[in-house]
């Protein structure tokens, strides 16, 4: 049997140009933390597209950062603490708010969540030191 471990993972997306469908863009950041320390932090340009919206983004740092986290404890069985400002990601995930136009993401984040061991689901305002902070950083970087 396979150990078991928890890992926190706090989200950020961003998008740009929103009022401007054909020169959307948006990105990512995010943090993975084992043990109380910090193991990666990683961000993400997704591209152009009039489907890149800032919800799109939220959901694709989720499925991104998920997949590296499984990479990274192959040989374990997860416990995984996501934590994002985006009430509505969170809240859809959670089933508090039904899903509309965010079906294919909210369904590929959720077979990447259920993959593991167990999950839950915290929506967390932006403050200075719980990485909501640092991810917003990190998603900003991603369209330097």
């Amino acid at each position: 049997m396979s150990a078991k471990t928890t890992v926190t993972l706090t989200t950020d997306g961003a998008a740009k140009n929103n009022q401007n469908p054909s020169k959307r863009e948006a990105g990512f950041g995010y943090v993975i933390e084992y043990k109380g320390d910090t193991i990666a932090e990683e961000f993400e340009y997704i591209g152009q597209d009039t489907e890149y919206t800032n919800n799109f983004a939220e959901y694709q740092a989720v499925i991104v950062a998920v997949r590296n986290i499984k990479k990274r404890f192959a040989d374990k069985q997860i416990d995984l603490r996501l934590r994002s400002d985006s009430e509505l990601v969170i809240k859809q995930l959670n089933g508090e708010y039904s899903v509309n136009k965010m079906r294919e993401q909210y369904e590929l984040c959720l077979d990447e969540l259920d993959s593991l061991a167990n999950w839950q689901a915290e929506h967390i305002s932006e403050a200075p030191g719980n990485n909501v902070d640092r991810a917003d950083t990190l998603a900003s970087k991603s369209f330097e």
